[in-house]
């Protein structure tokens, strides 16, 4: 292992967490899923929402059947267009419901690394080389 040099002293260094939530038939909701639920809350529109999320339409309309599938409630209800297509997506309840408890997740588990960070910062400027 290598002896740190001067310039590893003068970094800063943090703890950082990425999660999901896991239920079961192996589903797993994580920030890229609500993601897309949000932008579909705030666009109605699934095109712009994938495109929103740097996903394709097929990829998103598949990560929506997947948690409908997993959790066996829709998440979306589709409504046609006319003619020209155009057609609206609204966020059901359910939806809306597991966005929140990720919000709130993601809340705790904020203050909790903050706390852990509080901590790390100061035991790492305390060492010395």
């Amino acid at each position: 292992m290598q002896e740190p040099d001067d310039h590893d002293q003068n970094q800063n260094y943090e703890v950082g967490c990425k999660f999901w939530i896991k239920g079961t038939n192996d589903f797993t909701l994580g920030p890229g899923d609500v993601k897309l639920i949000k932008n579909l809350i705030e666009f109605k529109n699934l095109t712009k929402s994938a495109h929103a999320c740097n996903y394709s339409y097929k990829y998103a309309w598949k990560k929506i059947k997947n948690i409908s599938e997993k959790t066996g409630k829709a998440i979306v209800i589709s409504h046609r267009g006319g003619k020209g297509g155009g057609g609206e997506v609204s966020v059901t309840p359910w939806g809306i419901h597991l966005v929140s408890l990720f919000e709130i997740a993601e809340r705790q588990l904020n203050k909790v690394i903050s706390k852990i960070n509080e901590e790390f910062a100061k035991k790492h400027l305390q060492e010395t080389f």
